[in-house]
């Protein structure tokens, strides 16, 4: 097991680099963090690290961003994100499949889905009169709606909204996954200083379903949904393109520095 020194860290690191973990690999790890508290000991396994030792004074396992950065996807804070880290975070929604990757013989990624409930949400907040502090908030919400999914997978609605077996019972899944993605989503928001109201969740939600209704109509082989199950909703009057990964990417940060006054 090879030895790096770590000047970031300011003290030495072990990294192993392997296909599995053996206990007694476990437990040789173990030996060694208890004769040298400073050491800090980092199993790798094929880029993810596992959840055996505490990093950077975090718990759980972290992930490999597009840009190589780690992702403690487990235990997040607000200041992995932010604006200097807008385009690792387009980059990764834009390659992150919406329906699953089910689209009929086209890619369409959750970049170019957030543009549009953006888009979406800030006209009918407009339309609706809405003050235009609170129009400028509705864009951002939506443009930043789905912004875990940079780093999670997009799941399916009826896995989401579905049952598991637990335990011989049956619960939701949303009741084992939701917390993960609510933490993780707060961190993200909160760096982007975007702060949901009650008014701001109803826009980005009409547009969230009245762009999904859309969506199923011109992208799936068969839609999904039918305009009987509209309701109160309307299908939206934007529409997808779709733009392949990285046109995705840039349209997302283009509509983000328009929100926010930044540049790249």
């Amino acid at each position: 097991m090879p030895v790096y020194p770590s000047a970031s860290l300011g003290r030495r690191t072990i990294r192993g680099w392997c296909s599995w973990l053996t206990q007694e690999s476990l437990n040789l790890l173990s030996v060694v963090r208890s004769h040298d508290p400073e050491l800090e000991v980092t199993y790798v396994s094929k880029g993810y690290a596992t959840d055996q030792t505490k990093i950077d004074g975090r718990d759980g396992a972290w992930l490999q961003s597009c840009t190589g950065r780690q992702i403690h996807i487990m235990d997040p804070r607000a200041e992995d994100f932010g604006p200097k880290h807008t385009r690792e975070l387009a980059e990764q929604l834009a390659k992150n499949q919406r329906y699953g990757g089910a689209t009929a013989g086209t890619f369409y990624g959750n970049a170019e889905h957030s543009v549009l409930v953006s888009v979406w949400a800030e006209e009918l907040a407009f339309r609706d009169g809405v003050h235009p502090e609170l129009v400028e908030l509705v864009a951002k919400h939506g443009l930043f709606h789905d912004a875990s999914d940079a780093y999670l997978p997009d799941i399916p609605r009826p896995v989401k909204h579905g049952k598991i077996l637990v335990d011989g019972r049956w619960e939701s899944f949303a009741k084992r996954w939701k917390p993960i993605e609510d933490r993780l989503m707060r961190c993200i928001l909160s760096a982007y200083q975007i702060f949901p109201t009650d008014l701001s969740t109803e826009y980005v939600k009409r547009a969230d379903r009245e762009v999904l209704f859309r969506e199923t109509e011109e992208l799936m082989h068969t839609p999904s949904l039918s305009r009987d199950m509209l309701n109160d909703y309307n299908v939206a009057e934007v529409a997808p393109i779709p733009l392949d990964w990285a046109a995705a990417r840039d349209l997302f940060f283009d509509r983000y520095t328009r929100l926010f006054g930044l540049l790249p």
